[in-house]
């Protein structure tokens, strides 16, 4: 897969493009992408998606904070994944901000890309001041002599596939919905940092993993997760939140393996969560801790057993 941040330096024509923010490449950001790449196919073309960074909101509204399901090297992980050829990577600045719809069009999807085919969602809206939507690509097709696909919305189990939706069902622990509209485990990824050693001396040694605070994050508590590690998948419980007990002020992500002392230390770690095991509260005292880290591992082993099929 090639990545383009600058349409001066680029050189490919006649493409088959996704156009989108696509924040979190969820199942309905998945079926625009692969009728991309299938159109691409059956066409003898290249397939390509555009999308921007930061997230337009950053720029139009900086004072309202926004967090990302996925980071940026992530979101193009999932993008090769799947398949797609090039990635246009669109710096959105305020100036970007003020090129209206039609020039949008015409400047970069017409006189860059030559594009055959654009595909969008059900609700994508770009340029000044949002103006541009589906009734304008489709006139436009008509126009530039290339061809427009929206995509319609889709459910799933009555669900709305959005980011936002998303983002509550995470808020409420619901793994087994969430990675569902995700099509695949949410997860966090980050390398290993030395920790108090406090989980250690209760018997249940911890990979402590420091948070992204651009990144949105679940509900604080404690889930069942599945980790990888080096190439092997094992399974644990983990602790996402300020550890209450012991007044922390920043969040972290503490991962606990079953039946796994080896050391980790600045190792890279996958942490794809599975189920939800509680929320995360204070203890009187460190035995009271103690004896609910058991339970909780105990609760995540039945869980597992329990476990449907992993997702696709």
């Amino acid at each position: 897969m090639i990545v383009i941040k600058d349409l001066k330096n680029q050189s490919y024509k006649n493409l088959a493009v996704a156009l989108g923010n696509f924040d979190g490449v969820h199942i309905a950001h998945q079926e625009i992408i692969k009728t991309c790449i299938n159109y691409a196919k059956n066409h003898n073309i290249q397939s390509a998606v555009i999308t921007f960074t930061p997230h337009p909101r950053e720029v139009m509204n900086p004072s309202a904070k926004h967090e990302s399901l996925i980071t940026s090297e992530q979101k193009l992980e999932l993008f090769e994944r799947l398949g797609i050829d090039i990635v246009y990577l669109i710096n959105f600045t305020p100036d970007f901000a003020t090129m209206p719809a039609n020039e949008f069009i015409s400047r970069i999807l017409v006189q860059t890309l030559q594009v055959k085919h654009v595909i969008t969602g059900y609700n994508f809206l770009f340029g000044k001041n949002r103006r541009g939507n589906a009734n304008l690509l489709s006139e436009s097709a008509k126009h530039y002599n290339f061809s427009y696909q929206q995509i319609c919305k889709i459910s799933y189990n009555y669900h709305d596939i959005s980011s936002s939706n998303i983002k509550m069902l995470m808020k409420l622990g619901a793994f087994g919905i969430v990675n569902k509209l995700l099509g695949r485990e949410y997860s966090i990824s980050g390398n290993v940092v030395e920790g108090n050693k406090r989980a250690r001396m209760l018997g249940f040694p911890t990979a402590n993993i420091p948070l992204n605070q651009e990144l949105f994050y679940p509900l604080y508590g404690v889930y069942l997760v599945k980790v990888e590690i080096e190439g092997k998948e094992l399974y644990g419980i983990a602790n996402i939140g300020l550890r209450p007990t012991f007044s922390e002020i920043e969040p972290v992500l503490e991962v606990h393996i079953f039946d796994f002392n080896n050391n980790v230390y600045e190792k890279q770690l996958k942490i794809k969560f599975l189920h939800f095991i509680r929320p995360e509260r204070k203890f009187r005292c460190i035995d009271d801790l103690k004896t609910q880290v058991t339970s909780d591992i105990q609760g995540a082993k039945y869980a597992l057993k329990n476990l449907p099929g992993s997702c696709i």
